[in-house]
């Protein structure tokens, strides 16, 4: 596998040198890359997974102690990356740096890696083939450096460039989707087709996730027909978030899309749009404005292993960790702890959150930080409702994305503290 938007390194055990190859663009700020062969390949980014919905597959050891690194300085982001049989722990410090790491003997030993620095405020990704992982960077000028790029299954790539256009890349060339992106729009996919939220707007003036703009349509595109499938308007609310979430919510077989949804009325209110594009089903708002929802994930949540729908409701002032089940067309509360946290205010860092098995005893949890991000937390739920079913003390409190990787059936969890500390949990 080649290098993707890398200019002159392969691989992570080795860089050598590698010439860059043009491809065919539709402008002239497309920018020339080298293509991977046509290839099943892997997209692993901030969220853990390509659809944006939080839920990691394998089974985990929590609450074990931590394997740990010193970093110098704080990281803003970290990214586990399955390879082989371990992990990659990629960590994007706050200045810019990348640097990895590796579980060695009971211990984090650095690796080498095909990228020394990503812009500040740049989330890291990566794609993960039949020749092993390959860090991808946005390609200046074309890219926006307030998000990252995605491997496509098919071989190929798509990102958001700065003029908020959506670009694909292919071997039969590039293709540029006109569809005003917001700059920090993350793109999803559900295997073929990417969402991406679109139509920029400052109606909404809350401004917690970054910057004052969110989203007033989401768009779906169809990379493999090179065609904008749909572009969902929202005439008086906007999408409070980075991007939408690709999930089965309703238990048809068919990824819906969920949003969170917000107005000056009653404020923020989850949302599931069909296939077909209409709202299928809405949470009650919270009843203000400027008071934040956070999406986190949908799985078999449930005592019973029904699907749930998870989120942290005001993430910021008391953090309610909230699950709800689809009725009809409402999505009912069926229970909720407070107390814990999954959001930085002010920070487009919206990944501070898991689903995953993570102490190994086949019932997920919800893996966040207490409130005051000192205390890593494992919520389950119950028939009696949501309980702590484990809890790891921190030194200093979490400061970047919560990483997490199914390695061959084995869940592994990674995070920065603000003491300039990686900590990885294998």
């Amino acid at each position: 596998m080649r290098a993707l938007f890398v200019a002159g390194c392969v691989g992570l055990a080795s860089c050598t040198a590698a010439p860059p190859a043009t491809v065919a663009t539709t402008q002239d700020s497309a920018s020339a890359v080298e293509l991977s062969e046509p290839a099943a390949l892997q997209s692993i980014t901030t969220a853990n997974s390509p659809d944006g919905n939080r839920l990691v597959s394998g089974h985990g050891n929590m609450p074990a102690d931590p394997i740990t690194a010193d970093l110098g300085e704080p990281a803003r982001w970290v990214l586990a990356v399955p390879d082989g049989d371990t992990a990659l722990w990629v960590v994007v410090a706050e200045s810019g740096a990348v640097s990895a790491f590796s579980v060695s003997q009971g211990r984090l030993d650095p690796r080498p890696v095909n990228l020394q620095a990503l812009p500040p405020g740049t989330p890291p990704s990566a794609a993960v083939g039949p020749e092993g992982v390959l860090l991808l960077a946005p390609p200046p000028p074309t890219a926006s450096l307030f998000t990252n790029p995605i491997a496509l299954s098919d071989g190929g790539l798509a990102f958001v460039a700065a003029d908020g256009s959506v670009v694909t890349v292919a071997r039969e060339g590039n293709r540029t989707f006109d569809i005003d992106a917001l700059p920090d729009a993350r793109l999803v996919s559900d295997g073929g087709l990417i969402a991406v939220l679109t139509a920029p707007t400052d109606r909404y003036a809350h401004g917690v996730l970054g910057d004052t703009l969110e989203a007033g349509a989401v768009t779906v595109v169809d990379p493999s027909s090179q065609t904008v499938v749909q572009t969902i308007e929202f005439d008086s609310s906007v999408v409070e978030g980075v991007a939408p979430m690709w999930a089965d919510v309703d238990g048809d077989g068919v990824s819906e899309l969920l949003v969170t949804l917000s107005d000056s009325g009653g404020g923020a209110r989850l949302a599931v749009i069909s296939e077909s594009g209409q709202i299928s089903a809405e949470s009650d708002p919270i009843g203000v404005a400027n008071r934040w929802r956070h999406q986190i994930a949908v799985g078999p949540l449930g005592p019973g292993g029904e699907t749930e729908i998870v989120e942290v409701i005001t993430p910021h002032l008391g953090g309610i960790v909230t699950f709800r089940r689809m009725d009809g067309p409402h999505i009912p509360e069926v229970a909720s702890l407070s107390g814990f946290t999954s959001h930085v205010l002010g920070s487009r860092n919206l990944d501070m959150a898991v689903v995953a098995d993570a102490d190994g005893d086949g019932q997920p949890e919800v893996v966040l930080p207490t409130q005051d991000r000192n205390e890593l937390a494992g919520l389950e739920r119950s028939a009696e409702g949501v309980e702590v079913a484990w809890s790891v003390p921190l030194d200093a409190p979490i400061v970047s994305n919560l990483a997490a990787a199914d390695v061959g059936g084995r869940l592994v969890v990674g995070l920065g503290t603000a003491d300039g500390r990686l900590l990885v949990w294998e």
